[in-house]
């Protein structure tokens, strides 16, 4: 019995794809399907928006857009204690992020998040954009959630209870750390061979880690995490200038390391590949 009652509990909360229901087994979740959402080119304020008619849609991810995207949904806490809940948007690089929590029409806390939010302003720092809030028991509310971006954005949200957020954070910083330590032991490795052989090889190699590296912690939010007090707008845009010169790198690392002759079939596809991304450069810089 108490096994059927678990299972309709997540059957509930899973059939109602605006309302996410809290009961007391809740552990952790991903909620991605939002069908209330309101895009308009206006950088309209909560009290506004409330007054929107918001359209219907399955899509929990959008496409780059000028305009500002709103979402909304409902929480319910169906326990008979408070619940402090930690929320995890899933896609990191988002630049602004405003989150609006709601009680009989009346806002109680906002947070205002994002890639492109000053470090002293953000509550917890993360490599994603994160907010907590404790919802009081037998309790329903709504939450308005305004999106802005150059790039795309989602609506999908990690919930987690505090001791899972910790947890997961924990062993995702950790993973992290192993995957850079491999890196930078692979930066070595091959600078130590270029100073022995004086092959170029080796440093495109290096290079090509190099920007390899740096390219998956600007997209990943590790930069953001890191706190350097770097200009964070310089950080989004760097993103894809380290992409371009990752495979630059790694291109002419190929032509060296394999030692092809310029009239040879590689050499010129290579060729013909590095000045594309060269050109696709100098289009990013101008635009």
């Amino acid at each position: 019995m108490i096994r059927f009652i678990i299972v309709l509990s997540c059957f509930i909360q899973f059939s109602f794809s605006d309302t996410i229901v809290i009961n007391n087994d809740f552990e952790k979740t991903l909620y991605k399907s939002t069908k209330k959402v309101f895009s308009t080119p206006e950088n309209l304020s909560i009290k506004s928006v409330q007054k929107k008619v918001f359209s219907n849609t399955k899509k929990s991810n959008f496409a780059k857009t000028p305009n500002y995207i709103w979402t909304k949904f409902n929480l319910v806490n169906n326990t008979n204690r408070n619940k402090e809940l930690f929320f995890r948007n899933l896609r990191p690089g988002i630049d602004y992020i405003d989150v609006y929590i709601i009680k009989n029409k009346r806002v109680l806390d906002s947070f205002f998040l994002g890639d492109l939010i000053p470090y002293n302003e953000k509550r917890v720092l993360s490599r994603k954009s994160i907010f907590s809030f404790n919802f009081e028991k037998n309790s329903s509310y709504e939450i308005y959630i305004k999106y802005q971006s150059i790039g795309a954005v989602t609506n999908q949200w990690e919930i987690f209870t505090p001791h899972n957020f910790f947890r997961v954070e924990t062993i995702e910083s950790m993973i992290w750390g192993i995957i850079y330590g491999i890196f930078i032991s692979l930066m070595i490795y091959n600078s130590i061979l270029y100073f022995m052989t004086k092959n170029s090889a080796f440093l495109f190699y290096v290079l090509s880690t190099l920007f390899s590296g740096l390219y998956l912690l600007t997209l990943n939010g590790v930069i953001y995490q890191l706190d350097l007090g770097i200009n964070l707008y310089l950080v989004t845009i760097s993103t894809w200038y380290f992409a371009y010169l990752y495979i630059i790198f790694i291109l002419l690392f190929i032509v060296k390391f394999f030692n092809e002759r310029k009239n040879s079939r590689l050499y010129r596809l290579v060729r013909s590949l590095i000045l594309f991304q060269i050109f696709s450069l100098s289009l990013l810089s101008i635009g």
